[in-house]
């Protein structure tokens, strides 16, 4: 089982949706021409689904169905702090806090379902190389945008980074093709692997984020900036 720490479950929580469906419905209300509002909606109703008790198989189900939506509001969030004089505003230090916070909580949302894989569900242990590629991506993304906000990356981040990536080898999926991703480019060639590119998280670790120049960061793509575009097409 995974080591990473999980909110415990409670019957007290009160996700607005439990499965694909209600979380379609949900959606169709969600204001996403006003993105801040939308952030913070998707943000409590997941702090509210990693607590409720819910089938592993419905759990993927509704990330799935979320994605495309977070995925949207967090890159427009993003520019409200990217590239900012320091220290942020107190208006731009809580949108980045907030957007951290949405990828933190798609990660746990991800990694339940992993610590389901790796309990022997059987249903989820087929989908462990789109699972593993989703942890992996949402704890990709997490790390870059403290770099477009010129934050270090606390060592937990990186802690929970390899413990996934350890646990997509013990689950023997690093080396198989996710379903419905798109390939991201990788020291010249193209990874179609459950892991992706672990280079891609790790290499911008070399200088510390106060010594990139913005056009540096504007290259990213070529590592995490790439999982927006394939995040939000797969």
């Amino acid at each position: 089982m995974t080591q990473m720490k999980l909110p415990e479950l409670s019957p007290n929580a009160a996700p607005e949706f439990v499965d694909a469906a209600s979380c379609k419905a949900w959606l169709e209300h969600v204001p996403l021409a006003n993105v801040g509002v939308a952030q913070q909606q998707l943000l409590g109703q997941l702090v509210e689904l990693n607590r409720f008790p819910i089938s592993a198989a419905n759990r993927l189900a509704v990330m799935e169905t979320l994605r495309e939506a977070v995925n949207f509001v967090q890159i427009e969030q993003a520019k409200r702090f990217t590239n900012r004089a320091l220290p942020l505003a107190e208006a731009e230090a809580s949108v980045f806090r907030d957007t951290d916070a949405l990828w933190a909580q798609m990660r746990l949302s991800y990694l339940r379902c992993l610590d389901s894989a790796a309990g022997g569900d059987a249903v989820l242990r087929a989908q462990g190389a789109l699972i593993c590629q989703r942890l992996l991506a949402y704890a990709g993304l997490g790390m870059f945008h403290h770099y477009r906000a010129y934050r270090e990356i606390p060592a937990e981040d990186w802690r929970a980074l390899h413990e996934s990536y350890a646990k997509a080898e013990e689950l023997e999926v690093s080396e198989e093709s996710s379903v419905g991703r798109r390939s991201w480019k990788c020291s010249g060639t193209r990874s179609t692997k459950a892991t992706g590119c672990p280079s891609s998280r790790t290499w911008p670790a070399s200088a510390a984020p106060s010594e990139w120049p913005v056009r540096r960061l504007r290259r990213v793509p070529a590592s995490a900036t790439s999982m927006h575009a394939s995040l939000r097409r797969a």
